[in-house]
């Protein structure tokens, strides 16, 4: 039998953040716990839709933008 991950994925999609500000930057988030992991290694696309199929066949997109601060946070998949 196999053990359930220890962890969930939240995929957040930003638009053209001031470090990279001619694309959408797809990055994974890890909660882990009470503690939030975010990946040190983000995707880059040119729109929208190129972001969208980075992120993994089977998420679902969240309602909303979800944390208020992050100003270039268009989408979140979990």
């Amino acid at each position: 039998m196999s053990q359930a991950p220890n962890h969930i994925s939240i995929w957040t999609i930003f638009e053209r953040p001031t470090d990279y500000p001619n694309h959408f930057v797809v990055c994974e988030s890890r909660v882990e716990g009470e503690k939030v992991v975010v990946s040190p290694v983000c995707q880059l696309a040119d729109s929208l839709e190129a972001a969208r199929a980075l992120i993994p066949f089977g998420l679902a997109r969240l309602d909303g933008r979800g944390d208020p601060e992050a100003i270039h946070a268009v989408e979140s998949w979990i």
